[in-house]
């Protein structure tokens, strides 16, 4: 996952780069996604056919209720969306806007920080934000079946294990909308 991950990062700067001259944030954070999607499939199809299967749907699910979350909110909203997610994007967006926020404290804390600086370098558009938790969330998934294979588990039980952490709803939501519980359990599995 780290190409994906740097690509975004590439792409993050150059944004920086144009940001004066740019005036549709939301299709630069469309065209910046679509940009690094390949780049997610690239690294997820070194696995075999049965984990790629999983990745490939996890991601892709995961990318379909981000863009819900962003265009169909006003047919359904997710649960868990709204409330939080608004107030960690405002207080995202206010840090983008003037960094010195990010030595006090404000409603979000790190996550809020965090995503203030990539709104600073990047668009100013949630999407680039739920995009990054999409990533987090397939790269958690990653991360997992690392886990599971180094544990030397048995195929089949490591395929449940993917598959349950892949689909299951909560995390399906919660890495797809702008919460901080992505990062979270990105940081758990990762320090295993």
């Amino acid at each position: 996952m780290l190409i994906a991950w740097t690509i975004l990062v590439i792409e993050l700067l150059i944004f920086f780069i144009l940001k004066p001259v740019v005036e549709n944030y939301e299709l630069f954070s469309l065209i910046l996604i679509l940009i690094n999607i390949p780049f997610v499939f690239y690294m997820i199809a070194k696995y075999q056919k049965k984990i790629f299967v999983i990745l490939f749907l996890g991601f892709f699910i995961r990318l379909m209720f981000m863009f819900w979350d962003v265009y169909g909110k006003s047919i359904f909203e997710l649960p868990h969306s709204g409330g939080d997610s608004e107030r960690f994007l405002a207080t995202s967006m206010e840090i983008s806007k003037n960094l010195s926020l990010i030595d006090g404290q404000v409603y979000g804390g790190l996550y809020s920080k965090i995503m203030g600086v990539v709104f600073f370098f990047g668009p100013l558009d949630r999407m680039v934000g739920q995009y990054i938790n999409v990533l987090l969330g397939i790269t958690t998934i990653v991360l997992v079946w690392k886990i599971l294979k180094e544990l030397n588990l048995d195929l089949k039980i490591r395929i449940v294990g993917l598959a349950i952490i892949t689909f299951f709803p909560s995390a399906i939501i919660f890495s797809s909308i702008f919460l901080r519980e992505s990062l979270v359990s990105f940081l758990v599995v990762f320090s295993f």
